[in-house]
């Protein structure tokens, strides 16, 4: 195996780091929608300067420095922007505007995709991610039933709140319909009925009739969803079952509801369509029109097929449904009995399915459809950190990696000890996980056609067995305890204190917590610790920066792993690891690494170098690092009172953190510092 160079693991290190906090990505999206983000600085019709966002949105003036971080980070990624303008002084000033993606959160518009983002972000859909991995090594028939005790189906009619929150994030989707039925008015011209098939409230049913009033329409979902539903002159409800009849019509609607269904079921509901339509007046066929993501279309761009991989493995761990490859829906169709189909790409994620013999040009409403894709990438987000969290938990690096060659589907099934009822699971995580190239895929052999999965350097950074070693890290940056904080953003920001989310979510600050919670307390240190082992590059790459010196001081080094690591490239340094004294509590010494218990803020042993490393630059106040934090921990080591000469040289501070706005840097690099600075 080739030994990838310090910065390739170090791109690998913010790669794995990305994807380990893509969650933080949703859940500030979230906390935007439910601060009215969108709609303050809407209805402010002007740029919107930061004191008057804090301002409009009745927030402590405390948090404005939170709310500028929060918007560096909605900002970069798309839903704001700022510009300059002069203000009534005709002095110059930076304001928020929104963007083609925050206008389609504004409250007071149609369509307003904010039910939609909020609903996918609640801990309902969230929590079965968590339990992905347990999933596959159990026996419940999907992660939500794992999670909830129930399908997801039954869990809605048990739980009205999400009942609700659901059906309404259904019908915040569904109003982007007007746009299709704008671009696509061809497809329903000619006919004189239609069904809605799964139609719930029958917005769709509405949208429709708004442009073709002459249209009988019928929304066919369960009794309880169309209950008390009033019917007009071209439009009733009907509850039944679409296992067991469809009424007839010129057209059979299906948009978004193929996809939560198996293929036997998909298979089922599509006979019953043919049944529905075959016995047309004047000649005339009718069609079935369904409206859902086709995967692996050529020509869309990279960000959608990561939501479409997304949206595929969502289907898998709250139904039993998935999205489909054209090959795969040509399947479907072939064994329901129709003949023929056409399949056009309307718009950012979905594509228009017709299945009869039709040809259509379709103009598209781009932007619109782009910025609902965007919003849906960031709304899924947390999935890229919950599969990688699976990957760790199952050991696919660690198996890959011992296989010693490509190793194919069916071979990483039976090296995983699962049930071949997991093969699609398994496939479909993969393919995610490809995508996000922590895993690659190769020919066995130069000559053959059979592939097999390989690691990536990402993917080798995560391997159990090797140092450095990330999973930890990864690990407890999406464990619960962690995760929780971020879904309480929103009501954290109009709390009027100085308490952090983490104390929002948990009641005590997140050092308090660790101290109390013995388990999360090992496992967050052990996360740390494998975050230090990189330490091993940095000493490798900048062994300058350590010479000359004789001692140094390891603030909140923990367990001595940056120690130990600065010993083994320089034994003669005299090391000292300064940390909270349970944490240091019964570490052994030896003659060149002592521990002490302590507290930086009092103060902190003399050396000619004093080391900060991350973690502890970042924990205060919002478990990140203010100037004034780290002014009065260096105000604890001046030249005078902590740190020696070295041969006539003053002693030095050497901090290892984060800079933003380095104009070298990747994009991937500034996401993540954002997100770790949020």
């Amino acid at each position: 195996m080739d030994v990838p160079m310090s910065s390739e693991m170090f791109q690998g290190q913010a790669h794995i780091y990305k994807h380990a906090f893509s969650f933080a990505n949703s859940m500030v999206l979230g906390c935007a929608i439910q601060l009215g983000i969108p709609d303050v600085i809407h209805s402010h019709k002007q740029p919107m300067t930061l004191s008057q966002l804090v301002s409009e949105l009745k927030l402590p003036p405390a948090k404005s420095d939170a709310i500028h971080r929060l918007m560096r980070l909605l900002v970069y990624s798309g839903f704001f922007a700022t510009t300059e303008f002069l203000d009534q002084n005709s002095e110059s000033q930076q304001g928020y505007v929104l963007t083609p993606s925050s206008k389609l959160l504004l409250k007071s518009e149609i369509p307003n995709l904010s039910p939609f983002a909020r609903a996918m972000v609640d801990p309902v859909m969230v929590n079965p991610w968590q339990s992905l991995g347990d999933w596959f090594l159990g026996n419940e028939t999907t992660p939500f039933e794992t999670a909830h005790g129930t399908p997801m189906w039954q869990f809605c009619d048990q739980n009205p709140r999400f009942n609700n929150v659901f059906n309404e994030a259904m019908a915040s989707d569904s109003q982007m319909m007007c746009l299709v039925v704008k671009d696509c008015k061809q497809v329903f011209q000619d006919m004189d009925s239609l069904v809605d098939v799964g139609g719930g409230t029958g917005i769709i049913a509405n949208t429709i009739l708004a442009a073709f009033p002459h249209l009988k329409c019928t929304v066919l979902d369960l009794p309880h969803v169309v209950a008390n539903m009033p019917d007009t002159e071209n439009l009733k409800y009907v509850g039944g079952d679409m296992f067991h009849s469809i009424p007839s019509a010129d057209a059979i609607l299906f948009k978004h509801v193929m996809h939560n269904w198996s293929d036997e079921n998909c298979v089922k509901i599509l006979k019953r369509c043919r049944e529905a339509i075959k016995d047309k007046n004047e000649g005339r066929k009718g069609k079935v029109l369904i409206i859902d993501m086709v995967l692996d279309r050529d020509e869309e761009a990279a960000n959608m097929t990561e939501v479409k991989l997304i949206f595929d493995v969502l289907m898998m761990v709250l139904v039993t449904g998935r999205e489909r490859t054209e090959k795969e829906w040509e399947n479907l169709f072939l064994e329901a009995g129709f003949m023929s189909y056409k399949i056009t790409p309307l718009f950012g994620l979905r594509s228009l399915i017709e299945l009869m013999e039709t040809h259509n040009n379709v103009e598209r409403a781009s932007e619109l459809f782009k910025a609902q894709a965007h919003i849906y990438k960031h709304a899924f987000a947390y999935a890229n950190s919950m599969a990688l969290n699976c990957a760790i938990q199952l050991r696919l690096p660690d198996i890959i990696h011992y296989h010693k060659k490509p190793i194919t589907l069916p071979d990483l099934l039976s090296a995983l000890k699962l049930p071949s009822s997991k093969l699609n699971g398994i496939h479909r995580l993969m393919r995610l996980l490809v995508h996000s190239q922590f895993f690659d895929i190769t020919k066995l052999e130069e000559n053959s056609e059979t592939e097999g999965y390989v690691l990536t350097t990402s993917s080798r950074l995560l391997l159990k067995s090797e140092i450095p070693n990330l999973s930890p890290c990864v690990r407890v940056m999406v464990d619960p305890v962690l995760v929780t904080p971020w879904q309480l953003l929103g009501e954290w920001f109009h709390k009027n204190e100085e308490a952090t989310p983490f104390e929002t979510a948990h009641g005590v600050p997140l050092w308090d917590f660790c101290a109390q919670n013995p388990i999360f307390d090992r496992v967050f240190n052990e996360g740390m610790a494998s975050d230090s082992q990189m330490m091993r590059l940095v000493v490798k790459d900048c062994r300058e920066v350590f010479e000359g010196l004789n001692s140094l001081v390891d603030v909140g080094g923990s367990t001595g792993i940056v120690a130990k690591t600065i010993l083994e490239a320089v034994p003669h340094l005299k090391c000292t690891v300064l940390d909270l004294p349970h944490v240091v509590a019964n570490m052994p010494q030896s003659e060149n690494l002592i521990y002490v218990g302590g507290k930086m803020f009092q103060s902190i042993p003399h050396a000619d170098a004093i080391l900060l490393k991350k973690r502890n630059l970042a924990a205060f106040p919002h478990l990140k690092c203010t100037m004034l934090d780290l002014l009065h921990v260096i105000a604890k080591m001046p030249q005078t009172e902590n740190l020696k000469y070295v041969g006539g040289r003053k002693g030095k501070v050497l901090i290892i953190g984060m800079v933003l706005d380095r104009d070298e840097e990747e994009a991937d690099m500034t996401e993540v510092k954002l997100i770790s600075l949020a």
